[in-house]
């Protein structure tokens, strides 16, 4: 896979499979590898990809999958803000579970 900063990356399309709502676009990258990635039918359609057309994208990712299982997603815990009168900053303003009065 060609990747570039930004999650840009580039490839030639190897494939297109529409299954329903969802096509599968299989995608070879300059180093060789290959990897599918998934658009709407109605995305696929738009752009009217078919194999050989060089693709240039910008990924946003919702999910990753690596060897066919799902990545867990990013949990965020809950940081407590506490007092920092010392430095001039917040006065403490938390009740007794951590949470902001």
């Amino acid at each position: 896979m060609s990747a570039h900063p930004y999650n840009r990356l580039s490839g030639i399309v190897r494939s297109v499979v529409q299954t329903g709502t969802v096509a599968h676009v299989v995608l070879e990258g300059s180093d060789g590898d290959l990897f599918t990635t998934q658009l709407t039918a109605a995305a696929a359609d738009r752009l009217r990809l078919v194999p050989g057309d060089e693709l240039e994208a910008t990924m946003h990712v919702a999910e990753v999958a690596v060897n066919g299982r799902r990545a867990q997603p990013v949990v965020r815990t809950h940081t407590p803000v506490r007092g920092m009168q010392a430095v001039g900053g917040l006065d403490d303003t938390s009740g007794d579970d951590g949470t902001i009065a």
